[in-house]
């Protein structure tokens, strides 16, 4: 309702990257090379991000935006996928969430899931193999929407840099509460793909 007040009607899923040429789906490089312009434009996208989580209506606009560009382009793997939600979707069952997410995942697209929420359910810098028992529903559907962390690949060697703590077959899911959190986590994933590029 807010973002209605603020900007008028808007729609229901929106890309978070600049368009360049008509384009939203951008590189590594491009999105390094722009990433001042990237920030200020998120930015100006804060007040519609306040309300409903279509989840689902992402996922599938997300999942052709792949197969649409897999088509046309020589693109290089993994594909990495960031979702950053509070975990509650307001289109679909969390079953539904997670069939989506197995179609995506065949796509040879890595997942990245960060969980937002205003308690700590989690060990700060930790990445886990398995949900607790005690976690929402929210969390534990963002924890399994997350890829495994891939054995013997760059990722492990960035992660254990930054001190960040996992056992065996971690998935990539973290709780963020804090923008420079957010920064360090999506740095240290995109960072190997970063120096290969």
């Amino acid at each position: 309702m807010l973002s209605i007040l603020l900007k008028g009607q808007v729609e229901k899923v929106k890309s978070l990257i600049l368009p360049k040429m008509g384009r939203d789906v951008l590189t590594v490089n491009e999105l390094v090379e722009d990433w001042e312009n990237s920030k200020k434009y998120v930015t100006s996208l804060i007040n519609e991000m306040f309300g409903n989580t279509p989840m689902y209506e992402a996922l599938k606009i997300a999942k052709a935006k792949i197969t649409q560009e897999k088509q046309k382009t020589n693109l290089t793997f993994p594909i990495i996928l960031f979702i950053v939600s509070d975990g509650e979707p307001s289109d679909a069952q969390p079953s539904q969430i997670l069939d989506l997410i197995e179609d995506v995942k065949k796509e040879n697209v890595l997942i990245v899931s960060v969980f937002l929420t205003d308690k700590n359910i989690t060990q700060h810098k930790k990445l886990y193999s398995n949900a607790n028992s005690d976690w929402s529903i929210g969390a534990k559907l963002m924890f399994n929407s997350a890829s495994t962390l891939p054995p013997n690949s760059p990722f492990y060697d960035y992660l254990q840099e930054f001190n960040w703590e996992f056992g065996e077959n971690p998935k990539m899911f973290a709780q963020v509460n804090h923008s420079d959190t957010l920064r360090e986590f999506i740095n240290i994933i995109l960072s190997p793909l970063k120096n290969n590029s």
